[in-house]
């Protein structure tokens, strides 16, 4: 299960929430079941200071789940920037928020990252995979590095930039 979280960013029917801003990401999922009335089955809330990305995990299932977790720090066309960093396992209770853990990212080269935390759990009574995913954003430069919001992010680090493809 861990290499697939590792492969590339996951995106799943969840909530995540930034001490940078709230971050709408992954948008439509969330947006979908808060209109239809529905909580998400995990939650995560993710801030990010210096080198070290501070994590809770809300699993809002009926069942005791534990989590695997995992960050990559990726550029604007979502290549890895550094070797994707596995962080601590987490059982949490159903209905409960777990205590926070923290993953520390190392030194980043200069530019526009996106920090993104996924986790994911097999329900043992079903069988099913639930998980969530959240990112966070920041700019190194001269080896100083700023939490910035999702706008900047897009904006400056090109991953607005439409590439033709040629064949």
């Amino acid at each position: 299960m861990l290499p697939l979280v590792l492969s590339s960013p996951l995106v799943f029917a969840c909530s995540a929430k930034s001490n940078n801003k709230p971050i709408e990401g992954p948008t439509q999922a969330k947006g979908l079941q808060e209109e239809q009335g529905n909580t998400p089955e995990v939650e995560i809330g993710l801030s990010i200071s210096g080198s070290v990305a501070v994590a809770t995990i809300t699993n809002n299932t009926a069942t005791s789940l534990l989590f695997h977790s995992a960050v990559q720090v990726l550029d604007g066309s979502g290549n890895d920037v550094v070797t994707p960093i596995v962080g601590p396992d987490a059982t949490v209770g159903a209905g409960a928020t777990s205590s926070p853990f923290s993953i520390t990212i190392p030194t980043l080269p200069d530019g526009y990252h996106e920090v993104m935390l996924t986790v994911l759990a097999t329900n043992p009574l079903t069988g099913i995979e639930v998980g969530a995913s959240g990112a966070d954003h920041l700019k190194v430069l001269g080896g100083v590095t700023t939490v910035i919001t999702q706008a900047e992010w897009y904006h400056e680090s090109g991953a607005n930039v439409a590439v033709p493809h040629i064949d």
